[in-house]
């Protein structure tokens, strides 16, 4: 026979009804006083049977309902199997009712954690997600995306709004040799094209080291279809696209430009520079070097860390003010530019210099202690009194 542990049976079947009225019974292990509540807690629920009639049937409810707001936001028909539809339906639904909650605000935040290189997404940029998603009618899409956040779908929505607006621009484009430039010294027949759609420049080319090494210098990344920067201020994009159209023409690419002003700036190099070296300034009125995408990285790090009192702290390299001479030096080395901020914290600290008084302080006297022996012996009647009879 079997020796049961302490305070523990074995296992035993319960009868009882449950709350559809159907009779069942459960197998239930464990301690003796506990048995009895989980029995009665099984028995207070549906059968097996029934609880799998009811999820169906409010499954078909909420199908039904989720059919019916389609119709309603004029959405279009999904295409698949019957079930796949279906599927697909209930998890359209589920995004939509997230969409609606979320703000462009909340967006934001949630793409700058899951992509820190992600330029934050704009009203316009958002409402085009928006329509975008919205049009999709293969139920597999909806399928695919069950487990997707709504700022992954912003992402990979952006990548197809992009390519599907150059691939229009470009049938709708007559070829205009004109927007082609050829350099002399040409190393290939294939043309960069360098188009900006919604703020993103995008580059299309085969694949060519030479290429990659040029692009990915001035901090392009690769989506998977083309190479794009979208972290460009918008006032500065036809600056950056002369950038790297110059770039390409010296290294013997030939490059479209549908612009003639930004054409024109990256053949003549008349584009203004890029920075990602920058002194700017701390809370605590101190300087900062701070440098971005950087191919330098360790090195810059390694060096400004020799700067007196240097020490790096949220994100760049903190120098206390009184060392704005060595900063200087550095930025002058190693070309960084002196923010604003920075100018106005260093003139501000050159001029209370000037104002400083300078003190002399005066050694205090220390009083002079005359040595009796000394005096007794240099005086004329030098005999000491214990030498006396």
């Amino acid at each position: 026979m079997r020796q049961a542990i302490k305070g523990v049976v074995e296992m035993a079947w319960h009868y009882g009804t449950f709350s559809c009225g159907h009779e069942g019974r459960v197998n239930i292990i464990g301690p003796v006083k506990n048995r009895q509540w989980k029995a009665d807690q099984h028995f207070s629920k549906l059968c097996e049977k029934c609880w799998e009639k009811k999820q169906e049937e409010e499954r078909l409810l909420e199908l039904e309902r989720v059919q019916k707001l389609a119709v309603e936001m004029e959405l279009p028909s999904l295409e698949g199997s019957e079930n796949q539809t279906n599927w697909a339906s209930m998890i359209r639904q589920r995004i939509i009712d997230e969409l609606d909650k979320m703000t462009l605000e909340q967006l934001n935040v949630k793409l700058s954690y899951l992509a820190r290189d992600e330029h934050p997404a704009s009203q316009g940029e958002y409402d085009e997600f928006i329509d975008n998603i919205l049009s999709k009618a293969d139920a597999m899409f909806w399928i695919n995306a069950r487990n997707a956040t709504i700022a992954s779908l912003f992402i990979e929505s952006k990548k197809e709004i992009i390519a599907v607006k150059k691939q229009k621009e470009d049938d709708e484009k007559a070829i205009d040799l004109n927007a082609i430039l050829y350099p002399q010294q040409q190393t290939t027949n294939e043309v960069v094209e360098i188009n900006n759609y919604c703020n993103t420049i995008c580059i299309t080319f085969g694949k060519d080291y030479d290429f990659i090494e040029i692009v990915k210098s001035l901090m392009y990344k690769w989506n998977g279809i083309y190479w794009f920067r979208d972290d460009v201020d918008k006032n500065n994009i036809g600056d950056r696209m002369a950038e790297l159209g110059n770039k390409l023409l010296l290294a013997g690419f030939p490059i479209r430009i549908w612009d003639e002003e930004i054409r024109s700036k990256a053949l003549n190099g008349l584009f203004e520079r890029e920075c990602t070296r920058w002194v700017t300034t701390t809370s605590k009125n101190n300087l900062k070097l701070k440098w971005f995408r950087d191919k330098d990285n360790d090195k810059l790090y390694q060096l400004s860390k020799k700067i007196s009192s240097a020490r790096w702290d949220k994100g760049g390299m903190t120098v206390k003010i009184e060392q704005y001479r060595e900063v200087l030096d550095f930025a002058e080395m190693y070309d960084f530019e002196i923010a604003a901020d920075a100018k106005k914290l260093i003139n501000n600290y050159i001029e209370a210099k000037e104002k400083t008084v300078f003190v002399n302080p005066i050694e205090k006297n220390k009083a002079v202690i005359e040595d009796p022996l000394k005096t007794i012996l240099e005086s004329s009647d030098a005999i000491l009194d214990d030498l006396k009879d």
